[in-house]
């Protein structure tokens, strides 16, 4: 029985030891350029951008080696143009991520509808559901902005986006 006790209390102190606490720290990810060749048509316009997922990158001088994202949470989406001009005709913006991995739908993870600008910005409002924790173990993913128009637009579009993410690790 006390040799028992003993291996108990072994086991509890070693899975202790192994189990580091999670840590959080909040990062913006570089600037994000969306862009449509006109002519746009009303409706539905959606633009993607390609994200390489490196964690190192992600942490910065937090990172060690060994280092797991454990989750990451969508803080701040802002969506901003050259001029206040670009967002006319804009009704809504919604940003959605996917991935190749099937498992992985795609999912909307913020909006804003009606499109209210201002100082060439719109701020998202983030999609209480949204879960991307697994698009940051993928190798990449995609970021879409898809935006509908209330008519048709014979001009380029480009906008730019800045994600702050809150990122827990260990």
């Amino acid at each position: 029985m006390r040799n028992y006790f003993l291996f108990l209390i072994a086991a509890t102190l070693a899975l202790t030891a192994c189990n580091q606490p999670t840590q959080t720290t909040t990062t913006t990810l570089d600037p994000m350029s969306f862009e449509w060749s006109g002519p746009l048509f009303e409706g539905s316009n959606p633009a993607q951008v390609t994200v390489k997922v490196n964690p190192q990158e992600l942490l910065g001088d937090l990172w060690k080696e060994g280092m797991e994202i454990k989750k990451v949470n969508l803080q701040k989406a802002e969506i901003t143009a050259d001029n206040n001009a670009d967002f006319g005709g804009i009704q809504s913006l919604v940003l959605s991520m996917a991935s190749n991995n099937p498992k992985l739908h795609m999912q909307e993870i913020a909006a804003s509808s009606p499109l209210q600008p201002e100082y060439n910005k719109v701020v998202l409002t983030m999609a209480p559901q949204a879960k991307i924790d697994d698009y940051f173990r993928e190798k990449e993913f995609y970021m879409i902005l898809d935006a509908s128009l209330a008519g048709d637009r014979e001009q380029d579009l480009r906008l730019t986006g800045q994600f702050t993410l809150e990122i827990t690790y260990r």
